[in-house]
């Protein structure tokens, strides 16, 4: 996952990226969202259909990659207090996703750190929920990692 992150600077296919989010369950405005950083999307569903994200929450984004799915959890829960923390074992993807929250002038509110599942760089109930697009199935020891 770390070549992934090397090559996440280079310009992709929006329209088919927006095509492939709709088709996974993403709103309209959630690929909008996604906007710049859609070709970069990395997952089987949409997490924030079921998650019901609320202003104000803490979000925390497993296996979190280039930071789309975060971004868009950003867009649900930043009000006065919200905030997303993605993790990601990749420190290539974390570097990638934190420069462009810094972009999205989202730095403070929406950060990345590398982290494994298993063994979360995270303080003990530090969120209001937590999503994931597909990382989950690649943690070795599931219950470890719930």
């Amino acid at each position: 996952y770390n070549a992934v992150g090397s090559t996440a600077h280079l310009s992709g296919d929006g329209l088919k990226a927006s095509l492939v989010m709709r088709r996974l369950g993403y709103t309209p405005e959630q690929v909008a969202c996604a906007g710049a950083d859609a070709p970069n999307f990395q997952g089987v569903a949409s997490p924030h259909t079921l998650a019901a994200l609320q202003p104000g929450e803490a979000v925390v984004d497993l296996g979190s990659g280039l930071g789309v799915d975060s971004f868009i959890a950003a867009a649900a829960v930043l009000g006065e207090a919200g905030r997303v923390t993605g993790v990601d074992i990749a420190a290539s993807e974390v570097r990638h996703a934190t420069a462009r929250a810094r972009e999205r002038s989202l730095d403070g509110r929406v950060s990345f750190v590398v982290g494994d599942l298993e063994r979360l760089p995270l303080p003990a109930a530090s969120a209001d929920a937590v999503i994931s697009n597909g990382a989950f199935c690649l943690a070795p020891n599931k219950p470890k990692a719930f």
